[in-house]
C-alpha cells in the first residue's frame, strides 16, 4: 500500500467501543422523541381510546321551528363531529307535531312543541295518556358508540317521564317501555338496552291527578371508541419521528 492510498482512509477508525457509544446515543434520542410525543397527551387530557359527545337540542334563540318539515330537527354534537342525531315530534297518534326551542332558564332549556301551553311535552286533558311524544333517532351511533344517556328538563313537582325503545319510525304504539316514571331532572340518565333500538320515544308519565304535567327533551350523550383527531395527530407525529430516527440510523451503518 502506498502513502497516497493511505490518505483515503478515515482519520479515525471506528472501534467496537465507538459503535456501542453511538448506539447508546441513538437510543437516548429515541427515548426523548417518544417522551416529547407522550407529554402533550398527558397535559391535554387526550384519550387514546374514547371520547364522550353530547347532542343538545336546545337553542339560545328559542322559538318555533319553521323549516320544513317542522317536526324534525337534526343537530351535530356540541363538539363538532359531523355525526348528526335527529329528533322528531309527533302527536300520540303519530301525526307530525311542530317542534319548539324553549330557552327560559337553566332548567327550562330544550325542545318541546309549538302547540302546547308551555311549549313542552304534555298529557291529554284528563291526564290519562301522553298527548304527544319525542322520538330520538340514534341509528347513527347505537352500534358504534357506548354508554348512551338522555337528559330531560323541566321535571318539577309531581312530574315524571317515561322512555320507550322501538325500531319503528313515527309510532309510539308497539314500543317497549324501558323507563317508567322517572323524576330525574337536568341530569343524564342511562339509555336502557343501548345498541338494541334505533329510536327512543320520550313521553310525560300519565297522572290523572296532575294532567298539566309537562317536560322537555334536552340532550343525549354517548361515548365513541374512535380516537379523537388530536390523538391521531399526536400518534402520527410520534410514528413519523420514529421512522426518521430509523432512517438516520441505517444511513450511518
Amino acid at each position: 500500500m502506498t502513502f497516497r492510498d493511505c490518505t483515503k482512509l478515515p482519520a479515525v477508525l471506528p472501534t467496537p467501543a465507538l459503535f456501542a457509544l453511538l448506539l447508546r446515543r441513538e437510543k437516548m434520542i429515541l427515548r426523548k422523541l417518544l417522551l416529547l410525543t407522550a407529554m402533550p397527551m398527558c397535559f391535554l387530557g387526550v384519550s387514546a381510546s374514547a371520547g364522550t359527545l353530547v347532542w343538545d337540542w336546545g337553542n339560545p334563540d328559542g322559538g318555533a321551528i319553521t323549516t320544513l318539515p317542522t317536526n324534525v330537527y337534526a343537530t351535530d354534537s356540541t363538539t363538532p363531529s359531523g355525526i348528526f342525531l335527529t329528533d322528531r315530534g309527533y302527536y300520540s297518534d303519530g301525526a307530525d307535531d311542530q317542534l319548539y326551542w324553549k330557552n327560559s332558564g337553566a332548567d327550562e332549556h330544550g325542545i318541546g312543541f309549538a302547540n302546547t301551553d308551555d311549549n313542552e311535552l304534555t298529557l291529554t286533558a284528563d291526564g290519562s295518556n301522553p298527548a304527544n311524544f319525542m322520538q330520538v333517532d340514534v341509528s347513527n351511533i347505537y352500534l358504534t358508540f357506548t354508554d348512551g344517556a338522555i337528559r330531560v328538563q323541566s321535571v318539577t313537582g309531581p312530574e315524571k317521564w317515561d322512555l320507550w325503545g322501538t325500531d319503528t319510525l313515527d309510532a309510539l304504539s308497539g314500543a317497549t317501555e324501558l323507563i317508567d316514571g322517572s323524576t330525574a331532572d337536568n341530569v343524564f340518565v342511562t339509555l336502557p338496552s343501548w345498541g338494541t333500538y334505533k329510536y327512543y320515544d320520550l313521553t310525560v308519565h300519565p297522572d290523572p291527578s296532575s294532567p298539566s304535567d309537562n317536560v322537555l327533551l334536552d340532550a343525549v350523550e354517548a361515548t365513541s371508541s374512535t380516537p379523537e383527531p388530536s390523538t391521531m395527530i399526536l400518534f402520527a407525529g410520534g410514528a413519523g419521528l420514529v421512522v426518521l430516527w430509523r432512517r438516520r440510523t441505517l444511513a450511518r451503518q
